[in-house]
């Protein structure tokens, strides 16, 4: 086990404890319960999906980095592995091509389902991974378990970029989503309010309606989950009356299950969803932020960027955020 704080090779014989600083390792890989996962492996998904600690993020986009940087690691591991039996099962048999083939070809079919099998991450096993981190006192500095933006922020008063300047109007179906945005900075950077489906945070339903009812052609955007539920998000917004909207340009970003079936970033997402239904932050943040901005710009859904970025058709921009 590498120490992630000095990088002392610490042996599992040697104790939990690295020789090295005296950190304490919350996962012993020859455990069932850890089934190889090691503190190197997990602090590695925690800066990835951080952006090494630059960026807020959501446990969706944790468990979406942990599925593919663990099913990678496996994987290779297996692969030299199973490599090695094959040369040796070569060697043995190289005298007797005919057996040696059929052993391979076996091999390889062993193989095949070992590799499958292995890139199913379960979510309840991520979980109790993330349990246990967290149990031990670790502290996940950047990770957003609960909205926290019911409050204006100390600094915030009129006028700012809730009272001047903004542009459009993102409306999204979960209010976490909020405070991953906000808290990231997008507001700003594309000059926008954000604010969820249920009215979240209170404190912005004054300004939006003034906003709305100040600027006729105010364009207003939707995002929510690839589900039947976030599927039905603007028929829900609209037949709220909660917000004036009527006369506003309205688009639906999406997503859909159908757009994640073309994104290779998710399809290790929540193995067992046969429906592919998933949380529209199953994306990390920059291919989140890139996404937005594209089809914000152009006014469609992301199923359109998709389909262009499928096509090729980028205008001589770079839409890879799938």
């Amino acid at each position: 086990m590498k120490c992630p704080t000095c990088g002392h090779n610490q042996k599992v014989k040697d104790g939990l404890v690295c020789g090295g600083c005296r950190y304490r390792f919350t996962f012993n890989p020859k455990e069932s319960t850890s089934r190889g996962m090691t503190d190197g492996k997990f602090a590695a998904c925690l800066r990835a999906a951080s952006q090494n600690n630059t960026t807020w993020f959501t446990e969706n986009q944790l468990y979406a980095v942990f599925c593919r940087r663990v099913a990678r690691v496996s994987t290779g591991s297996i692969v030299s592995g199973v490599a090695l039996i094959v040369v040796g099962v070569g060697l043995a048999f190289s005298e007797a091509w005919p057996f040696a083939i059929m052993a391979l070809i076996f091999l390889i079919r062993v193989l095949a389902g070992i590799l499958w099998g292995r890139r199913k991450i379960p979510r309840q096993r991520f979980e109790l991974l993330l349990d246990r981190w967290q149990s031990s006192g670790k502290v996940i500095e950047k990770l957003i378990t609960s909205p926290a933006l019911h409050k204006p922020p100390p600094e915030w008063n009129e006028p700012d970029i809730y009272d001047y300047g903004v542009e459009r109007i993102l409306i999204v179906e979960r209010d976490i989503l909020v405070d991953l945005f906000v808290k990231n900075g997008l507001h700003a950077e594309q000059k926008m309010l954000i604010l969820a489906e249920s009215g979240y945070p209170d404190y912005l339903q004054p300004i939006t309606q003034r906003l709305l009812t100040e600027q006729a052609d105010l364009p207003v955007f939707l995002l929510h989950d690839a589900t039947t539920h976030g599927a039905a998000m603007e028929a829900r917004v609209l037949a709220s009356n909660a917000l004036p909207l009527d006369g506003h340009p309205m688009t639906d970003l999406g997503m859909f299950p159908t757009d994640f079936q073309k994104l290779k970033r998710t399809k290790r997402f929540d193995p067992d969803n046969a429906h592919r239904a998933l949380p529209a932050d199953a994306m990390l943040l920059p291919f989140m932020t890139m996404g937005l901005g594209a089809a914000m710009a152009e006014g469609i859904a992301f199923s359109g960027m998709l389909e262009r970025q499928q096509r090729g058709v980028t205008h001589g921009v770079g839409y890879d955020f799938g």
